[in-house]
């Protein structure tokens, strides 16, 4: 019987750091998953805000003149409210991504023993200057309607386009000090 004691404790042993192993390996795709997501919303918002053609067209007064000289006051409020609607949804895509980045740093900074304070007022200045902007924009398109509120637009675009160089710059220093941690 005691012949048996220690292979029995050999093996348990092994099973017991074979799960380990596959407990880490799991962790490590798990991070690798969230790079992945974290660059692939990054792009899609980049691309949001680079589509200049569409930005354009969605504020373009020419449209606006073209159906008020119609004479038809039904287009013109059908006009308005669909590009309401579609400048809404645009404003809301960029803030939904947004907001995922945010959800990402801010669940790295809970796990993560070294915090940056210079990246992270910069990544929420950014992100509140960000929010700012969109409110303001969303209050304006509802307020005066998609076309008065071009100017404003520039500066929605110009905040997520400094938001997502900060958000950059932080997931490019994350990896990095991931990096080195995992080397140690």
């Amino acid at each position: 019987m005691n012949h048996f004691i220690l292979p029995g404790v050999v093996g348990c042993v092994l099973l017991a750091l074979l799960l380990y192993w596959l407990l880490q390996g799991g962790a490590a795709n798990e991070n690798q998953l969230d790079l992945l997501k974290i660059r692939e919303t990054l792009a899609d918002l980049q691309l949001l805000i680079r589509s200049q053609n569409l930005v354009a067209r969605m504020f373009d007064p020419k449209d606006l003149e073209f159906v008020r000289a119609e004479g038809d006051p039904v287009l013109v409020r059908l006009l308005n409210r669909e590009r309401k609607a579609a400048i809404v949804g645009w404003m809301r895509r960029m803030r939904l991504q947004v907001s995922a980045l945010m959800a990402y740093r801010i669940s790295y900074a809970r796990g993560t023993k070294k915090l940056r304070p210079t990246m992270e007022l910069r990544l929420t200045l950014e992100y509140v200057t960000f929010l700012m902007t969109y409110y303001a924009l969303i209050f304006l398109v509802w307020l005066w309607g998609p076309f008065h509120a071009r100017r404003l637009v520039g500066s929605a675009i110009k905040s997520v386009g400094l938001f997502c160089g900060v958000f950059e710059d932080f997931v490019s220093s994350s990896v990095m000090a991931n990096k080195q941690l995992s080397e140690m």
